[in-house]
């Protein structure tokens, strides 16, 4: 809900549920605040944990039953400035984010050109994003065109 009419707060707690495995609990939380009429900032963290699916465990020929969850944290932070004029709207955004996983599961090819999934230590994901759209509104028709831009930094500690 919006606190003060300009700041929305989200928090929340998830966890999975199963017979054999006793899932962690994942929290996240994010913010939405209006800094003026037409320019909001939004942020967002959350903790990350993803079990390997039936083709990560069981691909044959490939697949890795020894593969561990994979588990770290998201977060991101972005500036969104609206904008219209006459029937035309324009949408600006841009922003970073930061991604750490331990146990990243990769695919990746043997000798035979035959995958399998393997986990990596560490990967880190930094950025930046960078988006636009601009809409036209008339009557039932609501042309737009949106470009969007991210410049992804990647590495993996062995």
């Amino acid at each position: 809900k919006y606190l003060f009419k300009s700041l929305m707060i989200n928090v929340s707690l998830r966890k999975g549920l199963e017979n054999k495995n006793n899932y962690p609990f994942i929290p996240s939380a994010g913010i939405q605040f209006k800094l003026l009429k037409s320019l909001t900032l939004f942020g967002n963290v959350a903790a990350v944990y993803r079990t390997p699916t039936l083709n990560d465990l069981y691909w044959q020929p490939g697949g890795n039953p020894a593969l561990k969850p994979e588990k770290g944290y998201q977060s991101d932070m972005r500036l969104q400035y609206q904008l219209s004029i006459y029937k035309f709207y324009i949408t600006l955004s841009a922003g970073g984010f930061k991604m750490k996983i331990n146990n990243w599961i990769q695919w990746i090819p043997d000798n035979n050109n035959n995958y399998s999934p393997i986990n990596i230590e560490t990967v880190n994901s930094n950025g930046l994003e960078c988006s636009g759209k601009i809409a036209f509104h008339s009557g039932a028709w609501k042309p737009q065109i949106k470009m969007d831009l991210e410049l992804n930094l990647l590495s993996e500690n062995n």
